[in-house]
């Protein structure tokens, strides 16, 4: 199910052309349609802020009534529909909502836009290319009237998808796993990928919330998503790999071997695998620029964060507080504790995207 709602925003910035020192600040108000322009960085500053999907927005809903228990989570977002840019709050649900459960719900989500959630995300500034952007959730053009609800596909105020259930990707078998029975398999309903298909046995998972029913995520062979961990849009975790506690696993990622994802780590690029251990609150992520992510493997431990052209190994430690960023050709190599550098070769970087990005 999802809801789907107006944005506007506030733009500060300065006249084009003209050096900031001698323009005057511009403060101007910004619709839906105009916003489209921004789409790429609100999403990204949106999903940030419910960290890549990982955010429960009904984690602060009061009541324990019939909602509560038909909804098992919600993620605001924003989405491009018919040329318009809108916010949508995407609702998972173990049954249909009835009419009352409706109104319920689109009051909570209410009163979250205009004050608690709402207020966090407009206090943001959102970085564009010729200023900033206070972002608003469901509002018109004077912020202050009811939140309107805009529904794309049936042009009604809600849009609820009685067919939820039956789009899911996955479905969690009976079959638990040897060593722990909260674990149990899970058989794909859907054709992901060649690897994939309908009816495919995949991974363990400890509840329907360790991984993304959206996307092309995958838990495959005998590895683990458990506790709170979560696995969304197309990554993969497979082989005997692990992911619990808070961790997130997200985007392209993918986590293989035996290596262990755990804490509150963060992975939304490269490739971890062997024996290597990502905790604590280490992020690992893809340096766009160059479509490049590291390669953790060994019995490499990772507690900080890292991002580019960059391979840990053997027993690399990287210590928390530590921040590894590296926008170059060349390929930075920790192993054991030295430090190399592989030079690359001078050729244009090639803008083609490639399946995994840490390929190299």
């Amino acid at each position: 199910m999802k809801i789907y709602s107006t944005l506007a925003a506030e733009f500060l910035g300065f006249e084009p052309g003209i050096d900031p020192d001698f323009s005057d600040l511009i403060i101007q108000h910004i619709d839906s349609d105009g916003l489209k322009r921004y789409a790429s960085e609100i999403k990204a500053a949106v999903d940030a802020e419910t960290r890549e999907g990982r955010f429960n927005f009904m984690s602060a809903y009061p009541f324990i009534d019939s909602l509560s228990s038909k909804v098992r989570y919600a993620t605001p977002t924003v989405e491009e529909q018919n040329g318009h840019l809108y916010g949508c709050l995407n609702v998972y649900l173990d049954e249909p909502l009835n009419a009352d459960e409706r109104q319920m719900l689109l009051t909570y989500t209410q009163q979250q836009y205009q004050s608690d959630w709402g207020r966090d995300i407009a206090e943001q500034e959102i970085e564009v290319e010729d200023g900033t952007l206070h972002l608003h959730f469901g509002s018109d053009v004077d912020l202050n009237v009811e939140l309107g609800f805009v529904s794309i596909v049936t042009k009604e105020n809600l849009i609820e998808r009685d067919d939820a259930m039956e789009q899911k990707k996955y479905e969690i078998t009976d079959i638990s796993h040897p060593s722990n029975p909260k674990w149990h398999r899970i058989r794909s309903l859907v054709d992901l990928c060649d690897d994939v298909v309908k009816g495919t046995l995949g991974g363990y998972v400890e509840s329907y919330e360790n991984l993304s029913q959206e996307g092309d995520s995958w838990v495959g062979m005998d590895a683990v998503a458990c506790e709170d961990a979560y696995v969304s849009d197309d990554a993969i975790l497979t082989d005997c790999a692990i992911t619990k506690g808070s961790s997130y696993i997200g985007k392209n990622a993918l986590v293989a071997g035996h290596a262990v994802v755990q804490d509150y780590a963060n992975i939304t690029a490269g490739l971890i695998t062997d024996t290597a251990c990502v905790c604590g609150y280490a992020t690992i992520w893809s340096e766009e620029q160059r479509l490049c992510a590291p390669v953790i493997r060994g019995n490499a431990r990772i507690y900080g964060g890292i991002s580019g052209n960059v391979i840990c190994r053997g027993n690399a430690l990287i210590l928390p507080g530590t921040s590894l960023v590296n926008r170059t050709n060349d390929c930075f190599i920790f192993e054991d504790d030295r430090v190399s550098v592989e030079l690359a070769e001078h050729k244009p970087p090639t803008k083609e995207t490639r399946a995994h990005d840490f390929q190299r």
